[in-house]
């Protein structure tokens, strides 16, 4: 087996001649508040992907389903799989592309293909930190590949738990035997601590890491793998928000290093991102290949940055963009407000916070990292619900144009958040069903329609 590491999640498997790309996404991804890095030519990556068999696709957020490089790439006429979601966005979109073949797996469920033996695992909880979540999305999923000879898995960003990950160690032992690659995430990407100005985020950014390395530590505990590279969550900041680039909380490779060195872990770890191969042979040997197939045109983190921060971000080069008046906006969003609340009672999903958008015409960002002062706030929203009367609030600051763009599902919550806001929270405590919940925050286009008439 030979393991190849681009990019965050972007791994190419081979095994006696047959390929599987996995998550491939080169460039920008949440609307433009996300790049991706090491940085390549994307005919060179083209020509290498030329032969591949399958593509796998985790889930639908841009940072693993990349439309653009799918169709660049020529890899829409390859045959896809991905996991049998009771909601079919995904493969709608993938079929929307063109795309013929799309294989459904049901979770757990073993795929032969020829000699590799393939499953899926679903997401199996909203968060990596056991908090209480009452949203439950279906949408992450991970890998595993075996070729006869050697097991891979793959986690993407799926964030299981430690009690999931004792399930997962199971099921592998059962159905595959020894584990002998796993790629998985170290540290979180999202877009906490760099995007909340109310917290000292140097210290933030500490902790956040240092609680990713000991999560990892338990999860290679758990696992046992043969070899491990860390692998998922790698992006930066362009555009207007780079600055915030310095906050973002990734261990380095140093603090991986430290890690495995200082604790029994019984695994060997290798770093690949960037093109490295890491091969596998039958004897359990393993070797990290002196050749790359793709080079990287940038190594430099900093110096991508650089030449990325001026940037525009989608919502900015919606040329043909009207935002309504003001008392037209209110009441678009006082009927997303129904249709949040009508939801989110049916569900009984808790709401722990008082929500509040402040809407600027242009948001920006200071040399303290805080939404600029001179930035002109053009209103106010609050998304409350009677029966939380408590002092905790998220208070949300964003372009108007992009918070109308989420309330007519232009474009979607969950990425806009990640990416495209700044947050103001007191206390400073993460309650996932609050956030999550935003995605239902919309009008549908038969309520805008009246609403603009």
């Amino acid at each position: 087996m030979l393991i190849t590491h681009f990019s965050n999640s972007f791994i190419v498997v081979e095994s006696e001649g047959l390929k599987v790309c996995c998550d491939p996404w080169v460039g920008k991804a949440n609307y433009g508040g996300w790049h991706s890095y090491p940085e390549y030519k994307r005919i060179e990556l083209c020509k290498f992907l030329d032969d591949v068999d399958l593509v796998y696709i985790s889930h639908l957020h841009e940072d693993h389903f990349d439309p653009q490089f799918l169709k660049d790439s020529g890899l829409v006429h390859k045959k896809f799989i991905i996991k049998s979601f009771e909601l079919k966005i995904l493969l709608n979109r993938i079929k929307g592309l063109g795309v013929h073949e799309v294989l459904e797996l049901n979770e757990f469920e073993i795929f032969n293909y020829e000699h590799l033996r393939i499953a899926i695992f679903p997401q199996m909880a909203s968060n990596s930190s056991d908090l209480d979540d009452y949203v439950h999305f279906d949408l992450d999923t991970s890998i595993i590949i075996n070729d006869g000879e050697t097991t891979f898995f793959n986690q993407v960003d799926n964030p299981f738990s430690t009690a999931d990950y004792k399930e997962i160690k199971e099921w592998i032992n059962e159905h595959f035997g020894d584990l002998h690659v796993a790629a998985l995430m170290a540290g979180a990407a999202g877009e906490y601590p760099q995007a909340f100005f109310n917290i000292d985020r140097g210290e933030a950014k500490k902790l956040v890491i240092d609680q990713s390395l000991i999560k990892l530590k338990d999860k290679l505990l758990i696992l046992n793998p043969e070899c491990y590279f860390p692998a998922g969550g790698t992006y930066f900041l362009p555009g207007k928000f780079s600055v915030l680039n310095k906050y973002i909380a990734q261990p380095d490779l140093s603090d991986i290093q430290n890690l495995i060195q200082s604790t029994p872990i019984p695994t060997t770890p290798f770093f690949l991102e960037g093109g490295r191969q890491l091969e596998l042979n039958s004897r359990g040997e393993h070797t990290v290949l002196d050749s790359q197939p793709v080079i990287p045109v940038s190594t430099s983190m900093r110096k991508s940055i650089e030449e990325h921060k001026f940037d525009k971000y989608d919502y900015e080069l919606e040329g043909n963009l009207s935002v309504p008046e003001f008392k037209v906006l209110e009441a678009i969003f006082e009927q997303a407000k129904k249709n949040w609340e009508s939801i989110v009672n049916a569900r009984e999903i808790e709401i722990s916070q008082q929500v509040k958008f402040i809407l600027y015409e242009n948001l920006l960002v200071d040399d303290e990292c805080k939404p600029e002062q001179n930035g002109k706030i053009v209103g106010t929203f609050d998304l409350n619900k009677e029966e939380v009367t408590g002092e905790e609030k998220l208070i949300i600051h964003m372009d108007i144009r992009s918070f109308f763009l989420c309330l007519i599902r232009k474009k979607v919550w969950n990425g806009t958040l990640g990416s495209l806001c700044l947050f103001d929270r007191n206390p400073n405590v993460f309650y996932p069903s609050v956030t999550f919940s935003l995605n239902y925050l919309v009008v549908t286009k038969e309520e805008l329609a009246v609403l603009l008439e």
